[in-house]
């Protein structure tokens, strides 16, 4: 293989990898008791906004609120997804959290839904865009 044959398998391989990889970064779900899911990153140009974490399950206590989508790119790109909030035996599901802004003419990410409890977590609002993401579904009321 020439040279120039190689330089050129090389530069098409890193442009492809990084296309690949500037959507934004989903965010870490809530791991430990009650525990907020992490908002997700936001898209860099002509990417889409990265998902919001999940909120942790509370036992004996609240459920942790999902984290917030995350912005799209510039461009046409669409925001995150918020995370759905985590359920709870005891207390209040937890929240989910707002869908990403889109960036210029993309789609609103969808809010996260609430989680089950007493009583169930409120819905996350869908992001900005167009058309705007659809909101989420309250969190069931359990008994």
């Amino acid at each position: 293989m020439s040279r120039f044959a190689l330089i050129l398998v090389v530069v098409v391989v890193s442009v492809a990898m990084a296309n690949a990889q500037c959507d934004g970064l989903d965010g870490a779900d809530g791991t430990s008791n009650g525990q907020a899911g992490a908002s997700g990153l936001a898209g860099g140009p002509n990417c889409n906004g990265g998902k919001g974490g999940k909120g942790a399950p509370g036992v004996g206590t609240a459920g942790g609120a999902g984290g917030v989508g995350g912005a799209g790119g510039t461009g046409n790109t669409n925001g995150g997804a918020g995370g759905s909030g985590g359920n709870s035996d005891v207390a209040a599901g937890g929240a989910g959290a707002a869908g990403g802004a889109a960036g210029g003419a993309g789609t609103g990410g969808t809010g996260g839904n609430g989680g089950a409890g007493k009583p169930g977590g409120a819905p996350g609002a869908g992001g900005a865009g167009t058309p705007a993401g659809s909101a989420g579904s309250p969190g069931q009321t359990t008994v």
